[in-house]
């Protein structure tokens, strides 16, 4: 089977502040991206934010949503498919560690989203903002 038809599943977590803008992270390598990353095989929704919240931020997540918040399909920056499923978290605090995935954060609203380097496969959420 040819594995570019097959979609890989990214678990993100949506952190909106009071003025309803949402978190994205800045990687090292540059680019804007969701805290979250792909279903690993064994793990739930829930377990996947949780790990990768841990592993991103070094900081722990609530996932308020039991089932996603918002969703949709789009292909990555390798042209390989993915399902996009986005849950609602808190997280416990800012005071994140550094690592690949995160070296900044901010938060962006549906009409700054242009001015940044958003992976390709996150550039659907300005459709749910």
């Amino acid at each position: 089977m040819n594995e570019n038809k097959l979609f890989q599943i990214s678990i993100k977590g949506l952190v909106f502040n009071d003025e309803g803008k949402v978190l994205l992270l800045h990687e090292k390598k540059g680019v804007w991206d969701l805290p979250g990353g792909r279903l690993e095989q064994g793990q739930n929704f829930k377990e996947t934010l949780e790990r990768e919240c841990v592993e991103e931020l070094g900081v722990k997540c609530e996932v308020l949503d039991k089932t996603p918040f918002f969703a949709w399909v789009a292909p990555d920056n390798s042209d390989r498919w993915r399902a996009m499923l986005c849950f609602r978290i808190k997280l416990e605090s800012f005071n994140f560690k550094e690592s690949e995935e995160c070296v900044g954060y901010d938060f962006f609203d549906k009409n700054s989203l242009d001015s940044i380097n958003l992976v390709p496969q996150t550039k659907d959420i300005k459709n749910w903002l």
